[in-house]
């Protein structure tokens, strides 16, 4: 069975990638400009894989999944293809690497001329894929930047807290 993940989201890298409304609610407005927040609300459930995910691709929705759930509202039942697909990714990216272990990165013509294993090819627009919708979720700490999670409020380091309890003190 062979998958071929579509990526109709390249064309949409030039421009900017419009926040959700809850993330500009936690942001705050710095530059006072008029923003919708009102936008579409879908089940917040659990999306479901698909039935027919291979074995990679499916040990990465679960990996997901589990990392979801631990940041409410961050998926929602209607993300299930765009998980899919990123998921879909990564069994590309798998595939693609055991081929070139298996043959090496140059393999040979009838003819004895070198030329590059058409895995590499593949593998390197599945890292792109990944990118670009592991980018969409998040899933990059410079996809994190500047964004506010779970109750908004950032969590206290050790040192904050020390000074904290000296301020009390004195």
């Amino acid at each position: 069975m062979t998958y071929i993940v579509v990526s109709h989201y390249a064309s949409c890298m030039a421009s900017t990638i419009r926040k959700p409304a809850a993330v500009n609610k936690l942001n705050g407005n710095p530059g006072c400009r008029k923003r919708s927040l009102v936008e579409p609300e879908f089940d917040p459930s659990t999306p479901e894989p698909p039935f027919d995910m291979p074995d990679v691709a499916m040990e990465h929705w679960h990996y997901n999944i589990k990392q979801f759930e631990s940041v409410p509202g961050m998926l929602t039942s209607a993300d299930r293809d765009l998980l899919a697909q990123y998921c879909l990714a990564w069994q590309e990216y798998y595939d693609a690497s055991q081929e070139i272990d298996r043959v090496g990165l140059i393999v040979h013509s009838k003819e004895g001329a070198p030329y590059q294993n058409p895995a590499v090819g593949i593998r390197h627009k599945a890292t792109a894929i990944i990118i670009t919708l592991g980018a969409r979720f998040c899933l990059s700490p410079s996809d994190r930047v500047g964004k506010s999670f779970g109750d908004g409020k950032p969590k206290e380091d050790a040192l904050t807290l020390l000074l904290k309890k000296r301020e009390k003190a004195n």
